[in-house]
């Protein structure tokens, strides 16, 4: 984690390596992938802070599919949170969950939106950016729920 960047110097930062989930996540996965933040972040603490909240969120591998959508859901930015139901026949597979939205496509000519999504954990987690929920069904059917 890049932090306390000196601007007099050519820009250069400190840097914090958090290596208190390194053990668990090559048990895990069996593979080392290290990534660097540089931020804009000036002590220490705040470094170590910021870097626990990303590996949180990191650590875990989470599948990605997309789903399509009416353009009328153009408010739907990356980073918003989803409810999906992912639905196998007429069972619930995997029932409500959280998801990402991790990619934005538009097809204009059907017109309808892919978005790409990251599944995570439950409902009840689930983060509002706007006054309503984005619900989908098997057949990608779209429903917006009020919050």
């Amino acid at each position: 984690m890049g932090y306390n960047r000196n601007w007099g110097t050519g820009g250069t930062y400190v840097y914090y390596t958090d290596e208190t989930q390194q053990t668990t996540v090559f048990n895990k996965y069996k593979t080392y992938n290290e990534k660097t933040f540089d931020t804009a972040l000036i002590t220490l603490s705040a470094a170590t802070a910021y870097a626990t909240a990303v590996l949180a969120r990191a650590s875990t591998v989470r599948g990605v599919e997309t789903i399509t959508v009416p353009l009328g859901y153009h408010a739907v930015t990356l980073g918003d949170q989803v409810g999906v139901v992912t639905q196998r026949g007429t069972q619930s597979m995997l029932g409500e969950r959280k998801a990402e939205v991790v990619s934005v496509e538009y097809a204009l000519e059907t017109p309808m939106m892919i978005l790409g999504i990251r599944h995570g954990g439950t409902v009840e987690t689930i983060v509002t950016t706007e006054d309503s929920i984005l619900l989908t069904d098997e057949s990608n059917a779209i429903v917006m729920v009020e919050a």
